[in-house]
């Protein structure tokens, strides 16, 4: 905190959110600046979880609280994320709490465009259900095809797998079932 308030340069950010394969999600935000020596400086500043989904509003809430609970809301930079739709509506709500104008203050990430094209080269438009069906286990393939072979029990299997591939599904069965058997009582 200290060093992030004698910097010489404006705090610039570059943050992404990212979901384990146990469905933990977390918000990574790395600062950039120079500090009062005018040395750069780059450090992970916050890795706080994500509750619900990775959508514009909330993600810049928990941006927002770290700025805050550093003290640079007057001084943040610019602002480098990827592509991703939710990080427009991040940045436009962050611009609307911290007075900037987003197109003025985010660069796209340019490790994630050279990304996007060579995937678009190498795979063409449907890169993602390539490299799904790459990553798929033959094996789970096979297991989903007989369960589903086998009526209403491989249908319940098939709701339950599908709930337990995202944490925000999982988090909202649990909130779910505490308003439920709270009911109960």
């Amino acid at each position: 905190t200290e060093l992030l308030g004698r910097s010489l340069s404006r705090i610039n950010v570059s943050f992404d959110a990212w979901s384990s394969r146990r469905f933990t999600s977390l918000l990574g935000l790395t600062v950039h600046f120079l500090d009062d020596e005018g040395k750069f400086r780059t450090f992970l500043l916050g890795l706080p979880r994500i509750e619900g989904r990775h959508s514009g509003e909330n993600l810049a809430e928990r941006v927002g609280e770290i700025i805050h609970e550093y003290g640079f809301e007057g001084r943040g930079g610019y602002f480098v994320t990827d592509n991703a739709e939710s990080n427009d509506t991040c940045l436009e709500n962050l611009g609307i709490e911290l007075g900037f104008q987003k197109h003025l203050r985010r660069p796209r990430c340019g490790g994630h465009i050279i990304n996007l094209v060579a995937r678009s080269i190498l795979f063409g438009t449907e890169a993602d259900a390539f490299e799904e069906d790459c990553q798929s286990d033959k094996e789970v393939q096979d297991e989903i095809k007989l369960w589903r072979s086998k009526g209403p029990i491989g249908k319940l299997h098939n709701i339950v797998h599908w709930v337990q591939r995202s944490g925000q599904r999982i988090e909202k069965l649990h909130k779910l079932q505490a308003i439920e058997n709270t009911a109960l009582r």
